[in-house]
């Protein structure tokens, strides 16, 4: 970048562009898809962004698997990205099982957008929980990426 240039927000590859932060446990569920967290972030048309969700579940049942997806706008939005995550054991202490999904989205129009992470127990018998607190948050945020 040449000395003396303005940066506007949003223009820096890799600059966060909003941030939302869950501390506490989700409400259980089985195989309904539900939203767990949501952002709504201002975009420019045009511009690419990645959405990261990072994202930690607990379930009642040994070797429940949970599917964790980024969608536009709600629980029937399109789907940006999907992961599957196989939870192997249940009850005490390093029984959650981590997985990090992101997916890339570049804006049709300029102007509020929202992004949201979902859970649906994929098998099992289970009561799937996204678990979380103070020491181990889950967050999902937006990022500027490219345009």
């Amino acid at each position: 970048m040449p000395a003396g240039q303005i940066v506007r927000a949003g223009q820096r590859p890799g600059e966060r562009i909003g941030v939302t932060t869950r501390t506490s446990d989700s409400a259980a569920f089985t195989t309904t898809e539900v939203v767990i967290d949501s952002i709504t972030v201002s975009l420019v048309q045009g511009r690419t962004y990645k959405i990261r969700w990072t994202v930690a579940w607990v379930s009642t049942v040994a070797n429940d698997t949970v599917f964790s997806r980024i969608r536009e706008n709600n629980v029937t939005g399109t789907q940006l990205q999907i992961l599957r995550i196989n939870i192997p054991t249940t009850g005490g202490l390093g029984t959650r099982w981590d997985g990090t999904v992101e997916a890339e989205y570049t804006a049709v129009a300029s102007g509020n957008k929202t992004f949201v992470g979902t859970g649906t127990r994929a098998t099992g018998t289970g009561n799937i929980v996204a678990d979380a607190d103070a020491t181990f948050p889950i967050r999902l945020y937006v990022e500027y990426v490219s345009g």
